[in-house]
This record gives C-alpha cells, sequence and structure tokens, in this order.
C-alpha cells in the first residue's frame, strides 16, 4: 500500500494504485467539493473510503473561567464566563496559525504559591486584579452571596473583588483554602489596574 499527499494541508491518504480515469475523476469530486467549502471530504475508491479533514478545520475555541467580583452593593460574587475572542494567527511570522486571544494588562506580577492540606485563608479580597491557576491539588472559593466554588488543575478564576463591604457576618471579599488530602499548587498573576465593580465576566 502506497502513501500518498492529497493536498498541503491535508492528512496522509493511503490508497490502491489507481487508473488515469479514476484520478481524474475523484480530482473532478474533490475540486467540486473544495467550491462548495466543505471542511471535511468523503472520497471513495471501490470499496475504498478515505476521509480528508483540511489542517483548518479546528473549530474556534473557548475557554471558561470563573470571575470574582463586586457588584454595587459591595457584595462578591461567582460567574461562569468565557473567553471568546480569538483569532487564528502565527505567534510569529514564519509559524503555522494557532488560536490566540490576547488580554493586554500591564505591570503583571507572576506568583507561585503553595497552599499546605488543610489550609483556610481568613476572609479577605485579592489584593489585586488577578488570574490563578492550580498547577496540582485542589481549592475552594466562597464569595459572600453564599456559593462556594471548587477547583482543580487548569480550572481558571480571575480575583478582582476588590471594594467589598463587610456584611452582618462580618465577611469581605472571599474564603479560600484547600480541598483533598495534597497541596494545591498555584500560580498567580497580578496586574497594577483598577478593579472594575458590576462587571461580570470583564473578559470575553
Amino acid at each position: 500500500m502506497k502513501s500518498h499527499r492529497r493536498t498541503p494541508t491535508s492528512t496522509l491518504l493511503f490508497l490502491k494504485k489507481l487508473t488515469l480515469v479514476q484520478v481524474k475523476s475523484e480530482l473532478d469530486q474533490y475540486n467540486q467539493e473544495l467550491s462548495n467549502n466543505s471542511d471535511r471530504l468523503s472520497i471513495h475508491f471501490g470499496s475504498k473510503r478515505a476521509i480528508i479533514m483540511p489542517n483548518n478545520s479546528s473549530p474556534k475555541p473557548t475557554i471558561e473561567y470563573w470571575h470574582v467580583w463586586t457588584d454595587n452593593d459591595g457584595i462578591s460574587h461567582q460567574s461562569r464566563c468565557q473567553i471568546e475572542d480569538f483569532m487564528e494567527k502565527g505567534i510569529a511570522p514564519d509559524t503555522s496559525p494557532q488560536w490566540l486571544s490576547n488580554l493586554k494588562q500591564s505591570g503583571a506580577t507572576i506568583t507561585f504559591t503553595v497552599l499546605p492540606v488543610g489550609w483556610v485563608g481568613n476572609w479577605h479580597e485579592n489584593p489585586k486584579p488577578q488570574w490563578i491557576i492550580p498547577l496540582s491539588g485542589r481549592w475552594f472559593v466562597e464569595t459572600m452571596d453564599g456559593q462556594r466554588v471548587e477547583m482543580g488543575e487548569g480550572e481558571i478564576s480571575f480575583g478582582e473583588d476588590q471594594g467589598t463591604k463587610t456584611d452582618a457576618q462580618g465577611h469581605k471579599g472571599h474564603l479560600s483554602g484547600t480541598v483533598g488530602d495534597v497541596p494545591a499548587v498555584l500560580i498567580m498573576v497580578q496586574f497594577e489596574e483598577t478593579p472594575t465593580i458590576e462587571q461580570s465576566c470583564r473578559f470575553r
């Protein structure tokens, strides 16, 4: 069995030997499907069938994150949000296209932290707007509205609960701590910028 590349943007096809008439027939069909903007091409050679999936058929991605934010009454909340503003291009001039979403924020400080097993912090606000991503282990965030969210590896939170007001229970900001019997290792990317108020799902 011989390996043939149908087009530069296609997967390798493994086909039997074909007559010139068969090749011409299949090329005509292929060109017709291309003209119809098909992103999935089905090709038959007798009893054999092959599928071509162009490299650019990847759907536009979304990335989910939890946004910890403050409303106008000074109460913290958490909303499940999605980043959808992706553009397909190379990250450098000579690289293949990939999906990119640039969230431009200034004055970044990157911190790694390890929360011991059983660690629970007091109620507090995020010191500055910051992305928090667990690298291993699990942790939780509970906001003043009573919502508790547990997150594991790769689950993203954006902490922006600055400007909360102490409630009747003495709660302000959020409560956080580890979950399970292993430490939680987190990476935090903190920014020097003014937090927003009453703006759930700030990044889309």
